[in-house]
Protein backbone atom coordinates (compact mmCIF):
# COMPACT_ATOMS: atom_id res chain seq x y z
CA UNK A 1 0.00 0.00 0.00
CA UNK A 2 2.76 2.34 0.72
CA UNK A 3 4.75 1.89 -2.35
CA UNK A 4 1.36 2.33 -4.46
CA UNK A 5 0.99 5.44 -2.35
CA UNK A 6 4.04 6.11 -2.89
CA UNK A 7 4.20 5.44 -6.34
CA UNK A 8 0.95 8.06 -6.94
CA UNK A 9 2.63 10.58 -4.99
CA UNK A 10 5.45 10.88 -7.60
CA UNK A 11 3.14 10.32 -10.65
CA UNK A 12 1.25 13.54 -9.44
CA UNK A 13 4.11 15.34 -8.53
CA UNK A 14 5.13 16.07 -11.77
CA UNK A 15 7.49 13.05 -12.48
CA UNK A 16 9.05 12.78 -15.88
CA UNK A 17 7.79 9.86 -18.68
CA UNK A 18 10.40 8.16 -17.98
CA UNK A 19 10.12 7.71 -14.67
CA UNK A 20 6.27 7.28 -14.65
CA UNK A 21 7.09 4.66 -17.29
CA UNK A 22 8.83 3.22 -14.33
CA UNK A 23 6.54 3.18 -11.61
CA UNK A 24 3.96 1.47 -13.34
CA UNK A 25 6.38 -1.25 -14.12
CA UNK A 26 7.20 -1.36 -10.87
CA UNK A 27 3.61 -1.12 -9.66
CA UNK A 28 2.34 -4.19 -12.33
CA UNK A 29 5.35 -6.15 -10.63
CA UNK A 30 4.35 -5.53 -7.18
CA UNK A 31 0.80 -6.13 -8.03
CA UNK A 32 1.16 -9.55 -10.08
CA UNK A 33 3.30 -10.84 -6.87
CA UNK A 34 0.58 -9.77 -4.52
CA UNK A 35 -2.22 -11.32 -6.88
CA UNK A 36 -3.76 -8.21 -6.89
CA UNK A 37 -2.98 -6.71 -10.95
CA UNK A 38 -5.63 -4.40 -10.62
CA UNK A 39 -3.48 -2.24 -8.29
CA UNK A 40 -1.47 -1.19 -11.37
CA UNK A 41 -4.08 -0.05 -13.73
CA UNK A 42 -4.06 3.21 -12.47
CA UNK A 43 -0.19 3.64 -13.07
CA UNK A 44 -0.52 1.62 -16.27
CA UNK A 45 -3.17 4.16 -17.30
CA UNK A 46 -0.68 7.05 -16.70
CA UNK A 47 1.89 5.64 -18.37
CA UNK A 48 0.68 5.40 -21.35
CA UNK A 49 -0.74 8.54 -21.47
CA UNK A 50 2.06 10.36 -20.57
CA UNK A 51 4.21 8.35 -23.27
CA UNK A 52 1.56 8.77 -25.54
CA UNK A 53 3.39 10.91 -28.86
CA UNK A 54 6.61 9.96 -27.46
CA UNK A 55 9.51 9.82 -30.06
CA UNK A 56 12.45 9.00 -27.78
CA UNK A 57 13.35 5.14 -28.21
CA UNK A 58 14.19 4.56 -24.40
CA UNK A 59 10.54 5.83 -23.76
CA UNK A 60 9.09 4.18 -27.25
CA UNK A 61 10.82 0.74 -26.08
CA UNK A 62 9.08 1.27 -22.35
CA UNK A 63 5.95 2.07 -23.90
CA UNK A 64 5.86 -1.00 -25.92
CA UNK A 65 6.25 -3.34 -22.40
CA UNK A 66 3.57 -0.91 -20.76
CA UNK A 67 1.43 -1.62 -23.76
CA UNK A 68 1.67 -5.29 -23.06
CA UNK A 69 0.20 -5.00 -18.99
CA UNK A 70 -2.17 -2.19 -20.06
CA UNK A 71 -4.32 -4.71 -22.79
CA UNK A 72 -3.96 -7.97 -20.31
CA UNK A 73 -4.49 -5.65 -17.07
CA UNK A 74 -6.94 -2.58 -17.76
CA UNK A 75 -8.03 -3.68 -21.10
CA UNK A 76 -8.80 -7.38 -20.29
CA UNK A 77 -7.93 -7.96 -24.31
CA UNK A 78 -5.78 -11.06 -23.93
CA UNK A 79 -5.47 -11.49 -27.64
CA UNK A 80 -4.65 -7.62 -27.65
CA UNK A 81 -2.01 -8.62 -25.53
CA UNK A 82 -0.60 -11.27 -27.01
CA UNK A 83 -0.36 -8.98 -30.25
CA UNK A 84 1.55 -6.14 -28.44
CA UNK A 85 4.11 -9.01 -27.01
CA UNK A 86 4.59 -10.09 -30.59
CA UNK A 87 5.33 -6.71 -32.13
CA UNK A 88 7.76 -5.91 -28.93
CA UNK A 89 9.73 -8.68 -29.88
CA UNK A 90 13.18 -7.67 -31.43
CA UNK A 91 14.04 -8.65 -35.46
CA UNK A 92 15.02 -11.68 -36.04
CA UNK A 93 13.62 -13.19 -32.30
CA UNK A 94 12.04 -16.45 -34.44
CA UNK A 95 15.37 -17.35 -35.00
CA UNK A 96 16.69 -16.51 -31.53
CA UNK A 97 16.88 -19.00 -28.69
CA UNK A 98 16.76 -17.00 -25.65
CA UNK A 99 14.06 -14.63 -27.43
CA UNK A 100 12.09 -17.98 -28.34
CA UNK A 101 12.26 -18.80 -24.81
CA UNK A 102 11.15 -15.46 -23.29
CA UNK A 103 8.12 -15.28 -25.77
CA UNK A 104 7.21 -19.33 -24.67
CA UNK A 105 7.61 -18.06 -21.27
CA UNK A 106 5.32 -14.90 -21.28
CA UNK A 107 2.97 -17.24 -22.68
CA UNK A 108 3.13 -19.43 -20.73
CA UNK A 109 2.98 -17.44 -17.12
CA UNK A 110 0.20 -15.65 -19.05
CA UNK A 111 -1.66 -18.54 -19.96
CA UNK A 112 -1.85 -17.31 -23.23
CA UNK A 113 -1.25 -19.47 -26.81
CA UNK A 114 -0.13 -22.34 -24.91
CA UNK A 115 0.09 -24.26 -28.12
CA UNK A 116 2.57 -21.52 -29.96
CA UNK A 117 4.24 -21.08 -26.75
CA UNK A 118 5.29 -24.76 -26.83
CA UNK A 119 6.31 -25.09 -30.39
CA UNK A 120 8.80 -21.55 -30.03
CA UNK A 121 10.42 -23.23 -27.16
CA UNK A 122 10.90 -26.62 -28.72
CA UNK A 123 12.47 -24.42 -31.86
CA UNK A 124 14.60 -22.33 -29.28
CA UNK A 125 15.88 -25.58 -27.76
CA UNK A 126 16.86 -27.10 -31.38
CA UNK A 127 18.16 -23.85 -32.11
CA UNK A 128 20.31 -23.47 -28.76
CA UNK A 129 23.61 -24.52 -28.11
CA UNK A 130 24.02 -27.61 -25.66
CA UNK A 131 24.29 -26.96 -22.14
CA UNK A 132 22.74 -24.47 -19.14
CA UNK A 133 21.20 -22.48 -22.22
CA UNK A 134 19.14 -25.45 -24.20
CA UNK A 135 17.94 -26.65 -20.10
CA UNK A 136 16.37 -23.49 -19.08
CA UNK A 137 14.41 -23.56 -22.76
CA UNK A 138 13.58 -27.26 -22.54
CA UNK A 139 12.31 -26.62 -18.70
CA UNK A 140 10.29 -23.75 -20.19
CA UNK A 141 8.43 -26.13 -22.78
CA UNK A 142 8.54 -28.97 -19.78
CA UNK A 143 6.20 -25.97 -18.11
CA UNK A 144 4.07 -25.27 -20.70
CA UNK A 145 3.40 -29.30 -21.53
CA UNK A 146 2.38 -29.38 -17.43
CA UNK A 147 -0.14 -26.45 -18.31
CA UNK A 148 -1.83 -28.18 -21.17
CA UNK A 149 -1.98 -31.51 -19.31
CA UNK A 150 0.62 -32.91 -21.21
CA UNK A 151 2.59 -34.39 -17.91
CA UNK A 152 4.25 -37.31 -20.12
CA UNK A 153 5.95 -34.92 -22.42
CA UNK A 154 6.91 -32.69 -19.60
CA UNK A 155 8.67 -35.54 -17.59
CA UNK A 156 10.59 -36.47 -20.83
CA UNK A 157 11.41 -32.40 -21.58
CA UNK A 158 12.38 -32.32 -18.00
CA UNK A 159 14.50 -35.12 -18.17
CA UNK A 160 16.12 -34.18 -21.16
CA UNK A 161 17.00 -30.35 -19.19
CA UNK A 162 18.71 -32.11 -16.31
CA UNK A 163 20.81 -33.82 -18.53
CA UNK A 164 21.60 -30.81 -20.40
CA UNK A 165 23.06 -28.70 -16.96
CA UNK A 166 23.58 -31.79 -14.62
CA UNK A 167 25.44 -29.83 -12.01
CA UNK A 168 22.18 -27.83 -11.61
CA UNK A 169 20.03 -28.57 -8.67
CA UNK A 170 16.80 -26.87 -9.89
CA UNK A 171 16.75 -29.32 -12.78
CA UNK A 172 16.79 -32.35 -10.78
CA UNK A 173 13.92 -30.77 -8.73
CA UNK A 174 12.10 -29.75 -11.47
CA UNK A 175 12.13 -33.56 -12.66
CA UNK A 176 10.99 -34.74 -9.37
CA UNK A 177 7.84 -32.16 -9.70
CA UNK A 178 6.84 -33.39 -12.87
CA UNK A 179 7.09 -37.45 -11.77
CA UNK A 180 4.61 -36.79 -8.77
CA UNK A 181 2.71 -34.75 -11.28
CA UNK A 182 3.20 -37.41 -13.99
CA UNK A 183 2.41 -40.23 -10.92
CA UNK A 184 -0.80 -38.22 -9.32
CA UNK A 185 -2.36 -37.88 -12.72
CA UNK A 186 -1.90 -41.65 -13.55
CA UNK A 187 -3.42 -42.52 -9.83
CA UNK A 188 -6.92 -40.81 -10.44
Amino acid sequence: EDVGLAGTAAIESGASVEDVLAISSTMTTVGRRAEKPEMAVPFLTAAVKASEGATDEGILRSRKMILIDHAMIVDKDPAKALQFKRDSMPEGWQTSPPQLNDFAWWCFENRLSLDEALEMARQGAELAEPGPDRAMILDTAAEICLARGGCEDAVELARQAAKEDPNRQYFKDQLARFEKELAAKAGK
